[in-house]
Formats: C-alpha cells, structure tokens, sequence
C-alpha cells in the first residue's frame, strides 16, 4: 500500500512538474510566486494553509477558473470557482485568490 501512495505521489508531482509552464492550470500560478517571492514549496504551502505535499500537487493540476462571462459576474464567478477549489483541496480560498490575481 505505501508503494502504491509513493507512485501516486510521484504521478501528482510529474504532471505538476508537467503543467508549471501552462497558464490554464494553477500549477503555472504557484511557481510563479514561487519565483516571484523566492519561496520555498514549503512556504507556499504554509501560505496556502495546505499540510500535505499531495494536496499540493493536486491543487496545481486544478485548471485555472477562466471567467467567460458578463462583466458583472466576473468577479462573483471567479471567487466562486476559487472558493471551489480551495475548499476541494482544503487550503485557504483568500491566499489562493491572491496568487492567482497576484501573477
């Protein structure tokens, strides 16, 4: 079973890995504060309020909440889709919305 967790873990970080140069997943997002705010993933995921280096993987394969609608709703719908995937991956939504307007 722990063979099984440390490939799946290895596949997470892969496709991450994978993903990091690709603006419509999150992944592109968090190494750019990476890069932006020299953190370390550690200190990302302390920022994010995220425990668990898989939870963080599986954050930056999360597409990124593209907002395809009226200008109104732009926002409401962004923060919602954030507030979605923060909640999915147990991480704090308003640090999450920061890093992805803040790059």
């Amino acid at each position: 079973m722990e063979e099984n967790f440390e490939e799946g873990l290895k596949a997470l970080k892969y496709t991450f890995e994978k993903l990091v140069s690709n603006k419509s997943f999150i992944a592109y997002y968090l190494k750019k504060q990476q890069e932006k705010y020299r953190l370390s993933q550690n200190d990302l995921m302390k920022k994010l309020g995220i425990k668990k280096t898989r939870d963080f993987y599986k954050l930056g394969i999360c597409k990124f909440p593209e907002v395809i609608m009226q200008p109104k709703s732009k926002e409401d719908f962004f923060e919602t889709k954030v507030k979605e995937i923060a909640d999915y991956i147990g991480c704090s939504n308003i640090a999450l919305e920061f890093i992805l307007i803040a790059n």
